[in-house]
C-alpha cells in the first residue's frame, strides 16, 4: 500500500497547513524515540534507514537490546503515539544519515477527525503497517520458539 503521507506532504496545502511537522536531517546512529520514555510524534522516514530496538533483561542485571527490525524510506514510526499516552514501546536509532518527516501526533490527530476522507486513508495506511509488523512478530516468536524447543530437546518427548 502506496504511504499516503508522501502525498499529503506533496499536494495538500491544508494538510501541510494544520499538521505540525518539520523536516529533519539525522546522522547515523542519532537517537530518535527513546524506549519507556514519552513520545509525542511519528516520524516519516524520507531517506535512510533506522533500527529498532528494545531492551531485554537476559540474566539479573545483564540485558541486551535485540533489533526488532530495520525500516527505510516510506516507512513510518511512533505511531503509538496517536492511539495512547503511553510511553514508547521500542528504541529508533538511524544506521545511516537519514531524512525524516517528524510529525506531531496530537495535530495529527487532530486533522484525521476533521478530514474523514482523508484521514481514513491515513489511518488505513498506519493500520496495514500495525498489522504486517504485528504478523512479522507472531512469526519471529513462533521460530524463537521451536528454536527453544530444540535447543533443550524438549521435541524429543512430544
Amino acid at each position: 500500500m502506496e504511504n499516503p503521507f508522501f502525498t499529503l506532504f506533496e499536494t495538500d496545502a491544508e494538510f501541510k497547513k494544520h499538521v505540525k511537522h518539520e523536516i529533519i536531517n539525522v546522522k547515523s546512529n542519532t537517537l530518535i524515540i527513546q524506549e519507556n520514555e514519552p513520545n509525542l510524534h511519528i516520524y516519516l522516514i524520507m531517506s535512510g534507514g533506522v533500527r529498532v530496538t528494545t531492551k531485554t533483561e537476559v540474566v539479573g542485571e545483564k540485558a541486551m537490546s535485540p533489533g526488532l527490525c530495520d525500516l527505510g524510506k516510506g516507512d513510518t514510526v511512533g505511531e503509538f503515539c496517536l492511539i495512547d499516552d503511553e510511553p514508547a514501546s521500542a528504541t529508533v536509532n538511524t544506521i545511516e544519515d537519514s531524512k525524516l518527516i517528524k510529525i506531531e501526533g496530537k495535530s495529527l490527530n487532530d486533522f484525521i477527525s476533521s478530514h474523514p476522507n482523508r484521514g481514513v486513508l491515513i489511518l488505513r495506511f498506519l493500520i496495514n503497517r500495525l498489522v504486517l509488523r504485528v504478523r512479522q512478530s507472531g512469526n519471529a516468536v513462533k521460530k524463537l520458539l521451536v528454536w527453544g524447543i530444540k535447543a533443550h530437546k524438549l521435541d524429543q518427548h512430544m
